[in-house]
């Protein structure tokens, strides 16, 4: 999948004109969107850094920082990131409240944050919970609602604004069966062997037909908040 690139970090960087703009990245992953927004906005001024766990061992993009960290103790000075992005990645940290805490502690006066993440509550009629509905129970558990992030943010005196969007369409269920054979969700990893086993025998019998076709549903939303 291709990462899409940044415009309200285009923004940042426009009203910024020459001067440096520092970019970190917390629960980074692969580094998709350091890789696509470094080689986009490609100028000497901007500094990219990368922060997880488990960053990736091989970094082709010399211009990119990888830092292991988890994202309630960044090891980043105060107030030194223009522009903190967490994209897909909320549900891992282990205690929220204390990550956002970090993000604007990390923050300079003026600086914004973009968090990207879905909302499964919104999400009943997607395949994934169709097929495997121990996932969504799990899912509920673990990812933070539209609410209680925006909550957060407007606790340490962050302006916020939000995008949300809910989209319904319907795909090959032979592409489902790829993605279950692969566990690429993180959900399929964590439901029970049994709950995995029979999800995989009815997609499996579905995806027999080349013409079969199953509903897809994702809610999503955009966070932007701004230090003041």
């Amino acid at each position: 999948m291709t990462q899409p690139i940044d415009s309200w970090l285009g923004d940042l960087i426009q009203k910024k004109q020459s001067a440096r703009v520092d970019v970190l990245d917390v629960g980074c992953g692969s580094g998709s969107y350091l890789t696509a927004n470094a080689t986009h906005f490609n100028t000497e001024n901007i500094t990219w850094t990368g922060i997880d766990p488990f960053p990736p061992p091989d970094n082709e993009n010399k211009r990119i920082r990888y830092l292991k960290a988890k994202a309630e103790d960044l090891e980043v000075p105060d107030e030194s990131i223009d522009y903190l992005v967490c994209t897909y990645s909320l549900h891992f940290f282990d205690d929220l409240k204390k990550a956002i805490n970090e993000f604007c502690r990390v923050l300079k006066k003026g600086g914004r944050i973009m968090i990207v993440n879905i909302d499964p509550g919104d999400m009943e009629k997607s395949w994934l919970y169709e097929y495997f509905p121990e996932s969504r129970a799990l899912d509920l558990k673990r990812f933070p609602s539209l609410i209680r992030v925006v909550e957060l943010l407007e606790s340490v005196d962050l302006q916020v604004s939000f995008d949300y969007q809910r989209r319904r369409f319907f795909m090959p269920a032979q592409n489902a069966m790829a993605e279950v054979r692969k566990k690429k969700a993180s959900q399929l990893q964590m439901v029970s062997e049994q709950g995995y086993n029979d999800g995989f025998n009815r997609l499996s019998m579905e995806a027999l037909c080349s013409e079969k076709v199953i509903l897809e549903e994702v809610a999503s939303f955009v966070v932007r908040a701004i230090k003041i």
